[in-house]
């Protein structure tokens, strides 16, 4: 079950486009999620919430 979760997870995160370059004039630093396919139950509730290996930055989550 856990594998067919973190597959959605992946999804959503490339529909979001985390890890993405954002266009912008300015230097803006990438949000980015660092996963590997070895995520724990407690790493996967985390990033559940929106916490752990997930980093978006204020600019990401105003181009969602």
């Amino acid at each position: 079950m856990m594998n067919n979760c973190f597959d959605k997870v992946k999804e959503y995160i490339e529909k979001f486009r985390i890890g993405d370059k954002i266009p912008f004039d300015i230097s803006v630093a990438s949000s980015r999620f660092d996963y590997d396919e070895k995520l724990g139950k407690g790493d996967f509730a985390q990033l559940c919430i929106g916490q752990g290996k997930l980093l978006v930055t204020p600019m990401q989550m105003a181009l969602m």
